[in-house]
């Protein structure tokens, strides 16, 4: 966005939160980075990579739970074809696509508030707030997330492309704000609100012609006839109105609970969020404003609203605290957005409206600085290194219920073999975290003499080994290495009795004590991981010397 003349330096002050805000979000999703799926990935990518190969293109139009998932289903191809499965590619793109999601009410903030380029910074500004916060951590650290940025940000595309073309009458606006709608069908199912609502827009923006209109009905009803066809509902268990109802207004007012721990003021941003909507809507259709970019931001909001209503049609019968769950607060930072920008252009012509701005920047900046933090604490360490113990657990055949089901949140018997059936085909075919040098040299290395892998003792101990209640042949074992020659930690721990490796663990946690009295360079020489429940009290620490981590087994048959 160009800044204008009439900007202040103490305007410009307003980049630093901003640019805070989106530089932790993106560090966030860098120290958070796991190579482990979750959850819903297992079957998502790891089984939608068998079914691809199984059923060709039919598997990228197949129903995801509820959804059609296509632009998800092309990244997922892409991250395997270019990273093996590992989630570099989709983690990337969620970090694109949140940034997107901020482009695109950015260039809106430039166009609502003409007139006054002050307000129209200060609300560019404003709204990086919501868009890149770390509230919505489960979107930005889950690589099957892409679909909630996509099912938002191609409708948000979609409503503007159709405010540019209503406000200059170019073809080629209108043809993307179609293309865009038709997209969004097969981002998630709400997608499929983007059509009928392009609809709304033209209705109420009272510019079409009785042929446009037909067209526009026509696709729409094809896109949703074409969506519906092998369309399998799932089982949906009906909840009362009234808990649908608080189910609704928590989802709009979730950032209450997380930040101030508040049910009340939960259900009060609710209400003020739809009261809001329903204000801006009556704002438009009273003539307070004929920009067609914020008749665009009524049809977004009715569209996060609506997305909202069919969650709380969906999952209230489970109650409403499921609205709180952190995927459903990319939308509503969406809808806080819209309502700012909203709210900007209403009151642009208004002297106090940057110094409002301004203030609220300032207490937002505040009020989200605590979970922001969150981003760049060592929390996202010590997930991503829990995930990869719970991925050991799999890759050995363990099974750690409590592990794994930091992974896959399930403990009855049939999702647990679910899940580890899952992984040993991943492992057989290469696939994404086992095909990892150190994953494919623990699952090989078990009941295998030292001296047969060239393995070199290492300083080191093993602290303790514990019991693991859902499979007595392990135990779970904790301890430190450390290599003195290369004055490194290795990345596998083997412990070793009588020359046979009786366990395996991945280093990773830190240590301090270990760093002060062993080697400065040995803060991250903690490893957990597993053994034979055999394993004797008095044991030794191997490491495996650098080449290994090159020679691939030959049970690993790659794909």
């Amino acid at each position: 966005m160009t800044v204008s003349a009439r900007l202040s330096r103490f305007d410009l002050i307003a980049i630093i939160p901003a640019l805070f805000f989106a530089t932790t979000a993106v560090t966030g999703a860098v120290l958070w980075f796991s190579t482990v799926p979750f959850w819903d990935m297992w079957d998502g990518t790891v089984v939608f990579h068998f079914q691809r190969q199984a059923d060709g293109i039919s598997a990228f139009f197949a129903q995801a739970n509820e959804h059609r998932i296509l632009w998800s289903k092309l990244l997922f191809l892409a991250d395997y074809k270019l990273f093996g499965g590992s989630n570099y590619l989709l983690i990337a793109a969620n970090v694109v696509l949140m940034s997107g999601l901020w482009i695109a009410f950015a260039l809106a903030a430039r166009q609502l508030g003409k007139g006054n380029d002050r307000a129209a910074f200060l609300a560019a500004m404003l709204v990086a707030l919501p868009c890149f916060s770390w509230l919505q951590a489960e979107n930005i650290n889950w690589g099957y997330q892409s679909q909630f940025f996509l099912a938002y940000l191609l409708p948000l595309l979609a409503f503007l492309s159709l405010a540019h073309w209503l406000r200059n009458g170019r073809e080629a606006w209108y043809v993307a704000s179609l293309v865009l709608g038709i997209a969004s069908s097969v981002s998630m199912a709400n997608g499929l609100l983007a059509l009928p609502l392009l609809i709304v827009m033209l209705l109420i923006n009272r510019r079409f012609g009785i042929g446009r209109l037909l067209g526009l009905v026509a696709v729409t009803g094809i896109t949703i006839w074409l969506w519906l066809r092998n369309y399998q509902p799932g089982v949906h268990t009906e909840a009362p109105l009234l808990e649908k109802l608080k189910f609704l207004l928590t989802f709009l007012g979730a950032p209450g609970h997380w930040i101030f721990q508040s049910e009340a003021l939960s259900l009060a941003l609710g209400v003020t969020v739809v009261l809001s909507g329903l204000f801006f809507a009556l704002a438009w259709m009273m003539g307070k404003t004929r920009e067609p970019s914020f008749s665009a931001l009524v049809m977004f909001l009715l569209y996060v609203g609506a997305a909202a209503a069919a969650a709380a049609n969906g999952r209230a019968y489970g109650g409403y605290q499921l609205a709180l769950a952190g995927r459903y607060e990319t939308p509503v930072m969406l809808a806080y957005a819209s309502i700012i920008l909203m709210a900007m252009h209403l009151g642009r012509h208004r002297a106090g409206t940057p110094a409002s701005l301004a203030t609220m920047i300032g207490a937002l900046t505040v009020i989200f600085l605590p979970t922001q933090l969150q981003a760049i604490s060592n929390a996202g360490l010590a997930q991503a290194h829990a995930r990869t113990l719970a991925a050991l657990a799999l890759d050995l055949g363990i099974r750690d219920t409590n592990a794994t089901k930091l992974i896959y949140p399930a403990d009855s018997q049939d999702r647990v073999d679910h899940v580890h059936r899952i992984a040993q085909r991943a492992i057989a075919e290469n696939f994404g975290v086992f095909a990892l040098p150190e994953m494919r040299i623990a699952r090989s290395a078990l009941g295998k003499a030292a001296t047969t892998m060239n393995l070199e003792l290492c300083s080191g101990h093993l602290d303790n080994a514990e019991p693991i209640a859902t499979d007595g042949k392990y135990v779970k074992v904790r301890g430190w290495i450390f290599d003195p020659k290369t004055q490194k930690v290795p990345k596998i721990a083997f412990i070793v009795s009588n020359g046979t490796i009786l366990g395996v663990g991945l280093t990773g946690t830190e240590r301090p004590d270990v760093q002060q009295t062993v080697s400065p360079s040995a803060i991250k020489a903690g490893f957990d991981g597993y053994g034979l429940s055999s394993l004797p009290s008095e044991v030794q620490i191997f490491c495996a010397p650098r080449n290994l981590f090159t020679v691939v087994p030959s049970n690993a048959t790659g794909s």
